[in-house]
């Protein structure tokens, strides 16, 4: 009996194996037959041929899949069915999402609606699911309860209020720090001097110049000698335009330079001429209890 029953599953594998293979192998020859077909140009047959390999795309592999799905996006495109493009992209993301084309292969209609698919998954990826709203229990209410107030007895001058000075934002950020060493933290680097004294605004503005026109100057810098390398490659028309560019380059990256050693400059003059030597006294008003009873006296203070 169970020689039978081993006999039996042997000759069911028998019979499905060779199914399975055909099927796949038959999926695989009419994805190659359509990858054919596109490059020829021949898209009406390229769209046949992979929609017969989507029928069966369960017995392909994954990497097999994201070819069926985009050259069928890609041949949709041609015939100008972007809905139909848009949900195989879809398909593909949803296999990959890290998928990318390539811009010099794929005509701009195509990154178009590769582009509004990723948005789309990412629109989906970025909404939160909504979460359900605990309910709010009623807090009683306080019990009024009253109390008895003894008298205080009056000192002889009780402050009703304290006085509380408001920060000065131009004020030094420790004693001994003045123009001086100021200047030199800026001459380290544009508006450090100014971080320093607690202008943290006016350092910003400073490193934020400084920073920029180098960048800028680096990266002309590096234009022009792209442009000077191709001049001796160059055809005598061509050459012409190139040495333009260069010199072109060349111009901007000294006015960059030339920013950038104004604001140098001028971010140690401003930190030596503007940097407050040492924190300005504020008077404040305190109201006090007049101990006689006539009311309440103002009182100065500095601070």
């Amino acid at each position: 009996m169970r020689v039978r029953s081993v006999a039996v599953i042997v000759l069911v594998l028998a019979v499905l194996i060779p199914q399975l293979g055909f099927a796949q192998s038959k999926e695989r020859a009419a994805a190659r037959a359509g990858l054919e077909a596109y490059n020829a140009g021949d898209y009406a047959l390229a769209m046949k041929k992979f929609k017969e390999a989507e029928s069966g795309a369960d017995g392909l592999q994954t990497t097999e899949r994201l070819l069926v799905y985009k050259y069928l996006a890609y041949c949709e495109i041609a015939f100008g069915k972007k809905a139909e493009a848009k949900a195989h992209f879809l398909q593909a993301l949803e296999l990959d999402p890290n998928l990318k084309l390539d811009a010099t292969l794929v005509s701009p209609k195509v990154l178009v609606v590769f582009e509004e698919a990723k948005a789309a998954v990412a629109a989906a990826a970025a909404t939160p699911a909504p979460t359900p709203t605990p309910a709010i229990a009623a807090t009683p209410k306080p019990t009024p309860t009253s109390v008895a107030i003894a008298p205080t007895p009056t000192p002889g001058a009780t402050p009703i209020g304290a006085v509380t000075p408001r920060p000065t934002p131009e004020a030094p950020s420790g004693p001994g720090f003045g123009r001086g060493k100021a200047a030199m933290y800026s001459a380290m680097a544009p508006g450090l001097g100014q971080f320093m004294s607690g202008r943290k605004v006016t350092g910003g503005v400073f490193a934020g110049a400084a920073v920029t026109s180098l960048v800028g100057a680096v990266y002309m810098n590096s234009q022009a000698a792209t442009a000077e390398s191709y001049i001796d490659k160059a055809g005598p028309e061509e050459r012409s335009k190139m040495y333009g560019q260069a010199k072109s380059f060349s111009s901007q990256r000294d006015m960059m330079l030339g920013l950038f050693a104004l604001t140098w400059a001028g971010s140690v003059g401003e930190a030596y001429l503007r940097t407050p030597t040492s924190r300005p006294r504020r008077v404040g008003v305190a109201p006090m209890v007049d101990p006689s009873g006539g009311g309440s006296v103002l009182v100065f203070a500095e601070f």
